[in-house]
């Protein structure tokens, strides 16, 4: 996944064999891309406006949460997501590599636990206590350093791309 600001955002997914299909989803704002590495087929579709703004709700996984305040949380903004919703610091164990924050926030019903890694101010996990169901999501790579790079985010070459309408809304 990559993310630059709220135009630009990048997720590639691991090819899905069973499926056939191996997806690449580009957003480079108004302009978006649904990509089928797999077969060579793109879909292009341009967002209306007024407002410009890609989205990468963590949780993604059900409408329910995409629209409770859990699918307000997105990769890029964790810790300010915590923060402007009044998470608890809470104790945690402490890591041998360096220093972590814990961090725990009550809503739509379920808890939601932040770790920090407090000399990058960068995520290393986050789960999602629903009951009996826990979701947990670590990060390998946390990069805000990096340059920009326009590539990542151009229309996708050597694929046939189909245009999609735009629906009219009244």
């Amino acid at each position: 996944m990559w993310r630059a600001g709220n135009g630009y955002c990048r997720i590639d997914e691991e090819p899905d064999p069973e499926r056939q299909v191996h997806l690449r989803i580009i957003m480079s704002e108004p302009d978006s891309w649904l990509v089928d590495l797999a077969s060579n087929q793109a879909k292009h579709m341009v967002d209306p406006g007024p407002t410009f703004n890609c989205r990468m709700p963590i949780f993604a996984f059900s409408e329910e949460l995409l629209k409770g305040k859990i699918g307000e949380l997105e990769y890029g903004h964790e810790l300010d997501f915590f923060q402007k919703n009044g998470a608890m610091e809470i104790e945690g164990p402490k890591l041998s590599a360096f220093e972590a924050k814990y961090f725990r926030l009550d809503v739509d019903g379920a808890s939601l636990m932040l770790v920090e890694r407090v000399d990058k101010q960068a995520p290393l996990e986050i789960v999602l206590l629903q009951g009996e169901k826990v979701t947990q999501i670590r990060y390998l790579l946390w990069d805000d350093q990096a340059a920009f790079n326009a590539n990542l985010f151009a229309m996708p070459t050597g694929v046939a791309i189909e245009e999609v309408p735009q629906e009219n809304s009244k």
